[in-house]
């Protein structure tokens, strides 16, 4: 199988194809600081624009397990299958709400991507232990579960 591959920089969340027939470059700011990079194979977000899903869609958040120790944001792709407002909610395992989006703007169909800073509505870093991010359209829901390690 011939699969794309590409650069996913996690801190930034650029995601970068990479291929044999062109060079490529890629920026990072702040020269000096160790940076890790994910190399990946299979389809990138710009390819994945096109695809209308029939029914809402929740990928598994990334990166799963989320590091505390490690920081940074993780992303939440999702699919739409018509123009849509959207709520993305956090739970802990007990089932309460830690976190939820906060924007009240209409999403196109198709795919996209939110970021989320790993914190809850105070501010503050959750603890390590199992959460659910739950994605809800006004019809739909759809959930997956996201652990957070130390």
């Amino acid at each position: 199988v011939n699969m794309p591959i590409w650069l996913f920089d996690p801190l930034s969340v650029i995601e970068k194809g990479i291929d044999s027939e062109t060079p490529d470059s890629f920026m990072v700011s702040n020269a000096g600081e160790v940076r890790t990079f994910v190399i990946k194979t299979g389809p990138d977000d710009s390819q994945a624009t096109d695809k209308v899903p029939d029914q809402l869609t929740l990928d598994h958040p990334w990166p799963n397990p989320y590091r505390l120790s490690r920081g940074g944001p993780i992303k939440i792709r999702f699919g739409l299958p018509e123009e849509s407002r959207i709520e993305l909610r956090v739970f802990n395992i007990l089932g309460q709400l830690v976190w939820r989006s906060t924007s009240n703007a209409a999403f196109s169909a198709g795919q996209h991507a939110l970021i989320w800073n790993g914190r809850d509505f105070n501010g503050q870093s959750l603890v390590s232990g199992i959460y659910f991010v739950q994605l809800v359209n006004g019809v739909q829901i759809a959930q997956k579960k996201l652990i957070f390690v130390r």
